[in-house]
């Protein structure tokens, strides 16, 4: 705690609370997306001492941002509480026929083909091929690395080569 000195008395309490039931460690992901002035977040903790924790997590820190992330809009989709605007499309998205770019700007948002092919009006299988021709235009090859290219992280989420 005393790394972050924003913490309010109440968030204090219960990182203290937290600690004497036996969580020594935590990663938090505050979560903010464009356009709303509502913050939420996750927060994963366990019994590790903060420095072994670090090291076991470093190496997926990103992808746990990035399924937060993911996690956070389909919460709010589900529950219907102020949906938020999907962000704007990345410059790279240009590359796109509009269709495509809609198909995967969902899918990259926590959509499923199902419900993609449900708000777009398209079968399942033609959703399937724009994500597909989608993710070859954009040198991609799934919907967790066309999240990363939407939210920003694509260099943390880059595309592997081979």
């Amino acid at each position: 705690m005393h790394l972050y000195p924003d913490v309010t008395p109440s968030e204090h309490s219960l990182i203290a609370r937290a600690g004497r039931e036996g969580l020594h460690a935590a990663f938090a992901v505050p979560m903010r997306l464009k356009g709303s002035e509502r913050f939420g977040g996750f927060i994963i903790g366990n019994w590790m001492e903060a420095d072994e924790f670090e090291r076991s997590f470093s190496d997926v820190a990103e992808d746990l941002r990035l399924f937060c992330l993911l996690m956070h809009r389909r919460i709010e989709d589900l529950t219907g509480t102020a949906p938020l605007p999907l962000p704007e499309t990345p410059s790279a998205f240009g590359k796109l026929s509009p269709r495509e770019a809609e198909v995967v700007n969902l899918l990259a948002h926590g959509y499923t083909r199902q419900q993609t092919a449900h708000r777009c009006n398209l079968s399942i299988h033609t959703v399937s091929d724009y994500a597909k021709s989608g993710y070859r235009k954009l040198g991609i090859r799934n919907r967790a690395q066309a999240a990363a290219l939407v939210h920003g992280t694509a260099g943390e989420a880059a595309p592997k080569k081979g």
